[in-house]
């Protein structure tokens, strides 16, 4: 009678694994929560802007998602180009959003301590810096 007890209270092979079961995704969803970045920041932006880079390169090797994110990165820079030129934060006439997206890039790998920053600090500095406003 005391075997059977003591014998029916160690945990079976079966609830392991089902224990691992339910672990090891919670584990890994855990682990990656912080190495992606937020939707809001610079890398985030910059991400998308290098997909839509692929995507203007090389069109035949870009993917679904270079497609995805391209779209991401123009709508937000032209967005924010033509808030900038109402304002006169920038001034640049008539741009594409191909060029926005390499002024972008560009500006971001030369200033990487914005990748961090709200995304819209490195698109307004990069465009600043690309088309100032004439001095009055």
């Amino acid at each position: 009678w005391k075997r059977r007890r003591r014998l029916k209270s160690l945990p079976s092979a079966d609830s392991h694994a089902i224990l691992t079961f339910m672990l090891v995704p919670l584990l890994a969803l855990a682990m990656t929560q912080n190495a992606t970045p937020t939707p809001y920041v610079g890398a985030t932006l910059f991400a998308s802007c290098k997909a839509a880079i692929r995507l203007q390169d090389d069109f035949d090797r870009a993917t679904e998602n270079d497609a995805r994110l391209a779209g991401a990165c123009s709508s937000y820079l032209m967005g924010m180009a033509e808030t900038g030129d109402i304002t006169k934060m920038f001034c640049m006439g008539t741009v594409t959003p191909a060029t926005l997206t390499r002024v972008y890039v560009a500006y971001m790998e030369k200033n990487p301590t914005l990748m961090d920053q709200p995304r819209r600090n490195g698109a307004a500095l990069a465009l600043a810096d690309s088309y100032p406003c004439p001095a009055k």
